[in-house]
């Protein structure tokens, strides 16, 4: 007997089968429970007793509760909200809320779900309430919602917002509310800077951006981060395009202040697309197309820009996607030639070197101008077949040159800023041409552009190194007309400089461009620099070189460019005498 009483699990009282009484059963669950319960009067509402978890739940003791109202806690809302609640619940017998606010009292916000049943004891109405803390898990639910229409990075809204926003947008405008516009924008060579200084500060760099044009925003317009460094803007109320063209510009200037990224001292330039709403436009998403269209021509106009979609833009992109499939067959059709222009010695009419220029002869289009065709070809990935062409077709005609008895010179590869950016391709190709057709390394040299050398990682530079140390020589094409600073001229393997056409065209009589003519000269000769002038066309303009100390120039003075056979003759020939021509 002792043994049986020690391991009875309770004093409860038991009927004679030896289980608890169902009314001890029950106020155990009542005392246990991990929900709040609360037994009301079916007649008059009052509490009649409450369990401890709810006690605790509201900061109370369990007896401060009992003789008050659902309402006097903070349930079903103020006394008027409470009686029509109650008495609701009295007629249904049953009543089911979410999402109920409830105060505890320390001032804690709750949320709760609040379920009431009513029922009968003893021939007594009552109702039982259950209510469960769902604070957690509306947080939680918030969280992942957040996270649907948030950009985890920079906490700015996401495509999916921006899209919904976009079509209420769209269809308020349809309905007879003011227009708006997308603006569509990212950060100008964004990858140089993560090469540069790693994604980490990338990214802090994407979160101060996000930061600053949330602050250039009204309260009625809404900024997106769509990924990477790419952000959309949909402005409100635009009356007139100058109203897109003024937050542009608030843009790129909010966007163009220093930042400083741990330690680091970063500039960066925007270039933005703009799309107007219009009643031509069928759907919203065509307004995020044009105005990503628009971006790509800031970006080809030079970035640091904002440029509005128009429909000749449409017509141009459809003839530029036209011309990048026809660019992906031209070589296999052998539509691509290399022309030669030679460079002279200005006293001598001496042949020095040649430039290498690639030209397209399409069946269709005729001669299509470089300047129209390699930024299609940077574009679709063309550049780099094409650039391949064009470094085994000049080793190819060097090595004939030399079988055919010639003294090869030294010629010219330009190089786009497509192709630097594989520099390391680039590279393999050169040498392997070199080697694959025997010519002697010092009579290649690659030519590249301030505006090409100012995005140089210590990649390329390695790059530029490894093949000046291989024999092939580097100059500096259009010379001048970057912004970039002079301390490339110390770090990088340069030969020469070439002063751009463009200083050439009114020279001598434009002071300004004969002055950075003559200090280019100047600056070459203090480094110990070749310079060579392109675009020379007259007599005075190679006397104007001459009192200046250049003594090596190009341009249509002496010759245009030629194709190799009329090449190999001026070779032969070995100097050129213009006739005279204007003065």
């Amino acid at each position: 007997m002792g043994d049986s009483d020690a391991t009875a699990p309770d004093s409860a009282p038991r009927p004679d089968n030896g289980s608890p009484r169902p009314e001890f059963r029950y106020r155990r669950l009542f005392e246990a429970a991990p929900d709040g319960i609360l037994i009301l009067d079916a007649t008059s509402g009052r509490i009649l007793e409450v369990n401890p978890f709810l006690a605790e739940l509201l900061g109370h003791a369990s007896d401060w509760f009992p003789g008050k109202y659902l309402w006097d806690i903070g349930i079903l809302g103020d006394p008027e909200q409470g009686r029509i609640a109650f008495e609701e619940l009295r007629e249904k017998g049953y009543v089911r809320l979410e999402d109920l606010p409830l105060r505890a009292k320390d001032g804690r916000r709750i949320e709760i779900e609040f379920i009431a049943n009513s029922y009968q004891e003893n021939g007594a109405k009552a109702i039982q309430c259950n209510i469960r803390d769902i604070t957690e898990r509306k947080l939680a639910e918030r969280r992942i919602a957040r996270l649907a229409w948030t950009d985890p990075l920079t906490r700015l809204p996401n495509r999916r917002t921006f899209d919904e926003r976009l079509g209420e947008a769209f269809s308020s405008a349809r309905r007879g509310a003011r227009g708006f516009a997308v603006l569509y924008l990212d950060v100008d060579r964004f990858k140089d800077i993560n090469d540069t200084l790693g994604h980490q500060k990338g990214d802090l760099l994407l979160k101060e951006v996000a930061a600053r044009l949330k602050a250039s925003m009204r309260e009625t317009d809404l900024v997106a981060r769509f990924g990477g460094d790419e952000f959309s803007i949909l402005q409100t109320n635009v009356t007139d395009p100058a109203d897109a063209g003024a937050l542009a510009e608030k843009i790129k200037a909010s966007l163009a202040a220093p930042y400083r990224i741990d330690g680091n001292d970063v500039r960066i330039t925007v270039s933005i697309g703009i799309a107007l709403y219009s009643n031509n436009i069928a759907r919203p998403e065509t307004m995020v197309s044009q105005a990503d269209l628009a971006l790509y021509r800031a970006k080809d106009e030079g970035r640091n820009r904002y440029c509005f979609h128009t429909s000749e833009l449409d017509h141009e992109v459809g003839d530029r996607v036209a011309l990048g499939n026809e660019l992906r067959t031209a070589l296999q059709r052998g539509e691509f030639e290399l022309y030669y222009q030679p460079q002279v010695e200005l006293t001598s009419g001496h042949i020095t070197r040649l430039e290498a220029l690639v030209r397209w002869f399409n069946p269709r289009r005729g001669p299509v101008p470089p300047l129209v065709f390699i930024p299609v070809a940077e574009k679709t990935g063309s550049i780099m077949p094409i650039g391949r062409y064009v470094i085994k077709q000049i080793c190819r005609q060097l090595k004939q040159w030399g079988e055919e008895g010639l003294s090869p010179p030294t010629v010219s590869i330009n190089l786009s800023a497509g192709q630097f950016k594989l520099a390391q391709d680039v590279e393999h190709d050169i040498a392997e041409s070199i080697e694959a057709y025997g010519i002697v390394p010092e009579s290649v040299e690659i030519e590249l552009t301030e505006a090409v050398l100012q995005e140089a990682t210590r990649e390329h530079r390695d790059v530029l190194d490894r093949l000046r140390r291989l024999g092939v020589r580097l100059a500096i094409d259009d010379f001048g007309t970057g912004y970039s600073s002079l301390e490339y001229l110390k770090a990088l393997p340069v030969s020469r400089l070439k002063i751009a056409q463009q200083f050439m065209i009114d020279a001598p009589q434009d002071l300004g461009h004969a002055a950075i003519i003559r200090a280019t000269i100047s600056l070459a000769r203090d480094f110990g620099l070749d310079v060579i002038a392109e675009g020379v066309e007259t007599r005075d303009q190679v006397s104007f070189l001459l009192a200046f100390g250049c003594t090596t120039a190009q341009g249509y003075y002496f010759s245009r460019p030629v194709a190799a056979a009329r090449a190999g003759e001026l070779l032969r020939q070995g100097s050129i005498i213009p006739a005279l021509g204007p003065s």
